[in-house]
Order: structure tokens, then C-alpha cells, then sequence
């Protein structure tokens, strides 16, 4: 059962663990650096605009946002925006690997769940940076918030 290859497959059963894993392992790899692109891309202009409009409707809207994304399991996510981007709009595919098209789903599902922790992380980071004692500095001897 365990050997220098690993355990069977209980699916398939002519394969080790080991060798399924390494077969494998490039589309997870294309998966993770998908993942981490979107939740980038969907955490840094909302924290940042939520950093930037602290007390107002732009900085709720945001924190609502990563609430309800923190909030929403990826085994519901996934299908509602199957149903929303797939079936009903048409605009990806829901199976097969054959395009770059097919990753869009997946790292959606994956990706807006971890941007949801990114943009609280990045709001707090930002509001506490902007009360640092350099900035109060910087801003009595006369320099603008843009600079």
C-alpha cells in the first residue's frame, strides 16, 4: 500500500498519489498564480479607495463588500457565479481546459473570497499609516497629502 511511490488512488487505482500529484501539479500551479492575481487586482483599488474615503459612503460600500465576500463559501460562490457568468450571460465556459478562458471562473471563485481579508488588511494598514507621526511631520512643514 505505502510505498517510495505513495499511497493508491482510491479513483484510480493504477496511479499512485505521488504520480497523480505530479501530473498535476502545473495547472495548480497556473490556478494559485491566477488566485493571487485577482485577489490583488480586486483588494488593492477597494482598499485603497476605502483607505482614501475613510467616514464616507465609498469606505462602507467597500466594507460591505469584503463582509459579504468573507461571508460567502466558496461551494456557494462558485455555482452563483456559474449560473451568473456561464449560463445566463454565456461569457465563460463552465468545463474543460482548452483556453485561457476556462481559469476565469475557478480563480473568480477562489480570488474574491481572499481579496475579501486582503482589503480589510490593506484598509487598516492605510488608515493607521496615515495617522504615523512622519506623515504629521511631512504635513507641518508644509507638504501637500498628494506628495
Amino acid at each position: 500500500w505505502w510505498g517510495a511511490g505513495g499511497g493508491v488512488s482510491f479513483i484510480q487505482p493504477e496511479y499512485t498519489v505521488v504520480q497523480l500529484l505530479k501530473a498535476h501539479w502545473p495547472a495548480t500551479l497556473v490556478l494559485a498564480a491566477a488566485v493571487l492575481l485577482v485577489a490583488v487586482g480586486v483588494a488593492l483599488p477597494v482598499g485603497v479607495l476605502a483607505a482614501v474615503y475613510a467616514p464616507r459612503w465609498p469606505d462602507r460600500w467597500a466594507v460591505g463588500l469584503s463582509v459579504v465576500l468573507y461571508a460567502a463559501p466558496s461551494f456557494v460562490l462558485g455555482p452563483l457565479l456559474m449560473i451568473g457568468l456561464g449560463v445566463w450571460a454565456g461569457w465563460l465556459p463552465l468545463a474543460g481546459a482548452d483556453t485561457g478562458w476556462h481559469l476565469v471562473l475557478p480563480a473568480l471563485t477562489l480570488g474574491l473570497g481572499m481579496s475579501a481579508i486582503l482589503i480589510r488588511l490593506l484598509r487598516a494598514t492605510l488608515l493607521d499609516l496615515r495617522a504615523a507621526p512622519f506623515l504629521q511631520t511631512s504635513r507641518a512643514k508644509g507638504a501637500t497629502a498628494g506628495r
